[in-house]
């Protein structure tokens, strides 16, 4: 039940941030290709932040390294309370439309749940030169840890 609410979550925020548009492009991705949205390139770069709980306190130290494609990006994790807890890897671009793109990592070592793997979901936004974002960690067993986050352009 809560792996269906996130998802209905992310759906929603998602949809909210995107005009409608089944123009599959060059990339393959469904995204929108108006004048008003981004390109693939605005997102480029390396992108520094936290990730919050739902109260405000810093969990995760976050480096996303975007490419100017749909491919080739990666996702640096620490742990904000004990720097020895570490991990990289790989972010799958899932879709890209106006000023949004959403992206998946895992499953992968989690740097909050010692010994166990967990994969993410999050949902970006292109605002003000920032990415802001809200990101759900499933675990196993269905348990979800939703975090939102804010990155800068290095």
């Amino acid at each position: 039940m809560k792996r269906a609410a996130a998802a209905a979550g992310l759906l929603i925020v998602f949809v909210a941030c995107a005009e409608r548009n089944t123009s599959t492009a060059d990339t393959g991705v469904v995204g929108d290709t108006s004048g008003s949205s981004v390109a693939s390139t605005d997102f480029a770069g390396t992108w520094e932040g936290s990730s919050l709980d739902t109260a405000g306190n810093p969990l995760v130290r976050t480096e996303l390294i975007a490419t100017g494609s749909e491919t080739g990006w990666k996702l640096n994790l620490v742990n904000a309370a004990d720097t020895t807890k570490r991990t990289t890897t790989e972010v799958r671009v899932v879709s890209r439309a106006g000023d949004s793109v959403v992206v998946e990592s895992g499953p992968y070592p989690s740097v909050l749940r010692a010994g166990q793997q967990v994969t993410t979901r999050t949902v970006y936004r292109l605002e003000n030169g920032r990415l802001v974002g809200i990101t759900d960690a499933t675990y196993p067993g269905g348990d979800v840890v939703r975090l939102r986050g804010e990155l800068t352009r290095r």
